[in-house]
């Protein structure tokens, strides 16, 4: 009786059992036919994506880098501008034509933003565009190729509209009164491969003066690939210094890219009365020095007063010349005239030259009609355009006609050949 009662559990057992693995096999096969396939082609795309990335866009990003940012490069203009093409046709397929719809409402006018999920256009243009933070309302997303069809719809739903577009596209709206073209960033530097006096006659009267001054205070320079200077720069000098001078417009670069940056070059230390005060990480490519990024130490932050962000670039500049480079990029600055960093890089006699590797987009502005506000706070910015036309493909400041205008108009036009700009475009 108790082998039968044994036997009689077991058997018990293997059919709860065989319900049980019965009811797993269901809920596999459920799992299967439900969620599966949208994990699949969400796998699939992201597999898509990071070979496009990976396969595609980076190799061309390696090759522009060789062949763009040497300033004295001899590479053919057509070729970099056909790589440049190549590279921006990939983020073309990775984005799969798919942008997201901003409405940003401030106190005076509204602003639709239409952009890519992989940039960060949102963040940048609402602090660039409203004086005080606006009201965000996010209306979904769309196909590119369905925004000029919709543009008639957005226009009256806002005063501007601004579109995060592909430089592999080429977008001329009819019927709208105003739109321009104006990249997100340029690249600003300097031909140093002369006496030194040349350099400094170019500069403006101010940063001569200052100049002079910071000369007095005994900053030194020491060049370096010291890995524990890295960690150093990074954690005590470049994310205090970005957070604090650039706050809600702070881009944070990881700690990887600039370890990239730092294994093909190093950093340049400066020294005040002994101590690491600052530093300028770059590396040389070609007969140029570039720029990656410069900082000062959290701890000495008082010495803004004594001029040492003055003493980073002009070792940058000794740098280049000890080392018989040619120029020096000071890297990517805002394409806004009246940009801080712009005007202190404008004062040291920088050049504005084309940013071929790290943007693949233009911001395209539309309007129909511009409130008066709007035309002075945009005049206030200064955009860089470049014009929309095969004509003209010179870079140049866009003013907006409104009354008080000449002070500004006069400003542009006396700095605009300085970092060579063509003569401004005034908008009626």
């Amino acid at each position: 009786m108790i082998r039968q009662l044994s036997n009689t559990k077991t058997e018990t057992k293997l059919k709860s059992t065989g319900l049980l693995n019965i009811g797993l096999v269901l809920s596999v096969v459920g799992a299967i036919l439900f969620i599966r396939p949208q994990r699949l082609v969400k796998a699939l795309l992201n597999l898509f994506q990071r070979t496009i990335v990976h396969g595609w866009i980076h190799p061309c990003e390696r090759l522009l880098r060789f062949m763009s940012l040497d300033y004295a490069s001899t590479w053919s203009p057509q070729l970099i501008s056909r790589l440049t093409k190549l590279k921006d046709f990939g983020w073309l397929l990775v984005t799969l034509g798919r942008v997201q719809i901003t409405r940003l409402e401030g106190d005076e006018w509204s602003v639709t933003l239409v952009n890519d999920s992989f940039s960060k256009t949102e963040k940048e243009l609402r602090h660039v565009l409203f004086p005080t933070p606006p009201k965000i309302q996010h209306q979904g997303r769309a196909f590119l190729w369905n925004i000029p069809k919709r543009m008639p719809h957005l226009l009256q739903e806002s005063d501007m509209v601004i579109c995060e577009l592909n430089r592999h596209l080429d977008w001329k709206l009819e019927d709208v009164n105003y739109q321009f073209l104006s990249p997100p960033w340029v690249r600003m530097g300097m031909y140093v491969n002369r006496p030194i006096q040349d350099i400094i006659a170019e500069m403006g009267k101010g940063r001569r003066q200052s100049l002079v001054k910071m000369q007095k205070v005994g900053f030194s320079c020491e060049f370096s690939q010291d890995m524990e200077n890295l960690h150093l720069f990074y954690d005590k000098m470049y994310l205090p210094y970005i957070n604090s001078r650039h706050q809600n417009r702070a881009i944070i670069e990881p700690y990887k890219a600039k370890k990239a940056m730092f294994d093909r070059g190093g950093l340049l230390i400066i020294k005040y009365q002994g101590q690491t005060v600052a530093a300028m990480l770059g590396e040389t490519i070609g007969n140029t020095y570039i720029v990656g990024s410069l900082a000062v130490h959290e701890d000495h932050f008082d010495l803004f007063e004594k001029g040492v962000v003055l003493a980073i670039y002009w070792f940058a500049i000794d740098w280049a010349q000890r080392n018989q480079l040619l120029y020096v990029d000071y890297g990517l600055t805002r394409a806004q005239i009246f940009d801080k960093v712009f005007w202190a890089k404008l004062l040291w006699g920088n050049k504005v030259y084309a940013n071929y590797l790290d943007d693949h987009s233009d911001w395209l502005f539309v309007s129909q009609t511009m409130p008066e506000p709007l035309k002075v706070h945009l005049n206030e910015i200064g955009f860089i355009t470049i014009a929309n036309d095969d004509n003209d493909d010179k870079a140049r400041c866009i003013i907006f006609a409104q009354d008080n205008i000449k002070k500004t108009l006069k400003i542009i036009r006396r700095v605009s050949p300085r970092v060579g700009l063509a003569e401004p475009m005034v908008v009626e």
